[in-house]
Formats: C-alpha cells, structure tokens, sequence
C-alpha cells in the first residue's frame, strides 16, 4: 500500500490559542504525539472514526506508560 512520512513545519502552532483539536485519521494522530510529545490539558479533543479513536488512544497509553516509569 504506502507509508506515510510526517514532516515537521517550520514552526508548530501555539496550542494556547486552539480550542479544539481534531484527528481524521490515524497518521495525524501518530504525527501529533511525534511533535507535540503529549495532548495538551484543557482542548477538545474530537477523532473521525473508531480507527483514529483506537490510534489516539494507543498514543495516550504509551504517554501514561512513559509517565509512570
């Protein structure tokens, strides 16, 4: 099929002044996390589909698991 390869901008845009924050799909997602490191606290937070919802969730276990150790 393809692989998907995310390439960072030149500058990441200030989460401070996003409300809300959506994934359509689960490359977004992985590429957020590879970015950003975390979601931020206090944004919603909205997923197309119950794939990007599994992927995202998977992010945020291995956030809680690197937290933890």
């Amino acid at each position: 099929l393809y692989d998907t390869f995310p390439r960072r901008p030149e500058s990441l845009p200030d989460l401070n002044s996003i409300d809300e924050i959506a994934f359509t799909s689960p490359s977004p997602v992985a590429a957020f996390f590879q970015f950003y490191g975390a979601l931020p606290e206090g944004k919603s937070i909205w997923t197309q589909g119950a794939v990007t919802r599994c992927a995202l969730e998977r992010e945020r276990l291995k956030e809680r698991t690197i937290s933890i150790l």
